[in-house]
């Protein structure tokens, strides 16, 4: 789960590299009203954590489908697909999605983004839809551990944390 869709990712986002791992399939919930702001480029991140970055040369990760974008925007179209999908019909068999052979999905949520004191942002309508999507979700058999939420700013973490700890979902 992506929420709050925007590309003005804060600086803790590099810490859902590992929660990615076991990740097969996306579903972005998101406000209307969020806007692209800014896509910040490899190179500068890299500098910016003091780590060096090599391509990914094959993932096994997400249904294929799904890697078409980021492979044609930040690998060339020189990522190769490990896993084929067929081996990634999980959500496919137990959802309807908009593209019947695509895991994905725009849910638009009318709500409103508030900064906190922190400055960073939160929305209580997106949490709130995301968790009823989790619940949906492990009542439909998908294990807990197929499941993450990734949150671009601080306090829309900070407000799915006793809700990730109480339920098992990785945040």
């Amino acid at each position: 789960m992506l929420d709050q869709f925007s590309f003005n990712i804060e600086n803790n986002t590099y810490r859902y590299d590992r929660t990615l791992v076991s990740m097969k399939h996306f579903v972005w919930v998101y406000d209307v009203s969020s806007t692209i702001s800014a896509i910040k480029d490899p190179v500068s991140s890299s500098i910016r954590y003091q780590r060096h970055v090599r391509s990914l040369a094959t993932t096994f990760r997400a249904h294929p489908a799904l890697n078409g974008l980021p492979n044609r925007l930040a690998y060339d179209g020189t990522l190769v697909n490990g896993a084929t999908a067929a081996k990634r019909q999980m959500l496919l068999n137990i959802m309807r999605f908009p593209n019947t052979n695509l895991p994905f999905a725009f849910i638009g949520v009318r709500g409103t983004s508030v900064q906190s004191a922190s400055h960073s942002h939160y929305n209580t309508t997106e949490a709130s839809v995301c968790m009823d999507l989790m619940g949906n979700l492990q009542q439909r058999g998908v294990p807990v551990a197929s499941i993450a939420i990734i949150c671009f700013y601080k306090e829309q973490h900070r407000k799915f944390e006793d809700f990730a700890t109480a339920t098992g979902v990785n945040l």
